[in-house]
């Protein structure tokens, strides 16, 4: 196992470093593009946790299943699904039990599948991140690697906020595990934000800091997202749901209707 650190910015670096950061943010986009594969399916797991819970949705966990097979799409994350059909996006919400059908314009996916991970894209990232981040990357054991932005090194004095990107991946072939992110979110201390901690029950010496004699709030909030089932090929997307089975079209009406059961849902027509 060895850990190399890519310092940026700094106030001058060699080529050497140029040329490794820019593969390590190319490598980064490349495993993040699994999914403009033509034929894929796949599985995911979100956990959200904070450091200190203000609502039940800081803990919230989903399970997701996708289909892309060329130019449509499935996602279902347990409370809204998506299809991408036939020239068409059709979005349930099982929670409010809303359908809503919109028009693609053809040729959409298609050019999202055309784009590449190399040129001005990766560029500009690389760009971005020797400005903002501190870049490594570490090989964990022979299946899995990871990379990682960090708006700075972790255990430093710094009293800004700590954000970071942390993608772990198999380094033979590209596949995405787990994606985690980081974000400290800092706000004034002023009444208003102290009575509403307090109203929670929250105890505010947890949250409360003080930066240069103003007192702020800090809380960190993660997500992470674990890939599972990674399939790519015409025979693994086979088992697509249609949107077939939750709407229908009455030409008598001249509308869409909820079929099945989503027969009780509200339908919007948004063209």
């Amino acid at each position: 196992m060895f850990f190399t650190l890519l310092v940026l910015p700094v106030a001058s670096f060699c080529q050497q470093v140029v040329l490794d950061t820019a593969a390590l943010v190319k490598t980064y986009t490349q495993v993040m593009s699994f999914s403009k594969q033509p034929y894929l399916h796949y599985t995911s797991i979100t956990k959200l946790s904070a450091t200190v819970i203000l609502q039940p949705e800081d803990t919230m966990s989903t399970l997701g299943d996708y289909y892309i097979k060329e130019a449509e799409m499935y996602s279902n994350n347990s409370t809204d699904e998506v299809y991408v059909q036939d020239s068409l996006m059709v979005q349930i919400s099982n929670t409010r039990r809303t359908i809503w059908i919109s028009k693609i314009p053809v040729g959409r996916k298609q050019e999202q599948m055309a784009s590449s991970v190399d040129g001005k894209g990766v560029k500009e990232i690389q760009q971005l991140l020797q400005k903002n981040y501190v870049l490594s990357q570490k090989n964990i054991n022979k299946n899995t690697s990871s990379i990682s932005f960090e708006s700075h090194v972790k255990n430093d004095t710094s009293n800004k906020p700590y954000n970071a990107i942390i993608l772990t991946y198999n380094p033979t072939n590209n596949l995405p595990k787990s994606i985690l992110i980081i974000a400290t979110i800092q706000y004034p201390a002023n009444e208003e934000a102290m009575a509403s901690i307090q109203e929670q029950g929250i105890n505010s010496s947890k949250i409360l800091k003080e930066i240069n004699g103003v007192k702020i709030l800090e809380r960190t909030q993660q997500m992470i997202v674990t890939f599972t089932n990674i399939e790519a090929g015409k025979d693994k997307v086979m088992a697509m749901p249609r949107y077939a089975a939750c709407i229908t079209y009455d030409a008598v009406k001249a509308m869409y209707v909820a079929i099945g059961k989503h027969k009780d849902y509200e339908v919007t027509k948004l063209f």
